[in-house]
């Protein structure tokens, strides 16, 4: 009984990896500009929440994703595996009104890190200094 309903939802989610292909598919051959189509954050959000899981599911010759069904990987396929339903919940993102407000405050974000990058490296090093003129050097091992 548990082996038909493992079957079942395993096929389940093969039919939305469908749906998905099919959706990026339609929006691809729908989008007036066809080059523009690959600039759009949410489009290859799209691409790889179809591509990775369907890679994986070739790679690992298995509809079954679960990790504890595959302990033997490890690396970049683990990591491809765990992001799957990140970027399954990824794919929402479309679907919200404020995103851009989310893009808005990265992009500046972005353009303050420098100087706090500055100035985290100078506390960094002059405490290092102050460290290295304060204490015994019995105390550090070389």
């Amino acid at each position: 009984e548990q082996d038909w309903f493992l079957q079942m939802m395993m096929y389940g989610l093969l039919s939305l990896d469908s749906l998905f292909f099919l959706e990026v598919i339609s929006r691809f051959y729908g989008a007036p500009h066809r080059m523009r189509f690959f600039g759009s954050i949410h489009n290859w959000l799209d691409i790889l929440s179809v591509l990775v899981p369907v890679a994986l599911k070739i790679r690992l010759q298995s509809l079954n994703l679960a990790a504890d069904a595959h302990p033997e990987l490890e690396g970049v396929e683990l990591g491809l595996l765990v992001m799957v339903p990140v970027l399954r919940l990824l794919k929402l993102l479309r679907r919200f009104e404020n995103s851009h407000l989310i893009k808005q405050a990265f992009r500046e974000a972005v353009g303050a890190l420098p100087s706090l990058l500055y100035c985290m490296m100078v506390l960094v090093v002059g405490f290092s200094a102050i460290i290295y003129v304060l204490e015994p050097r019995g105390n550090v091992e070389t």
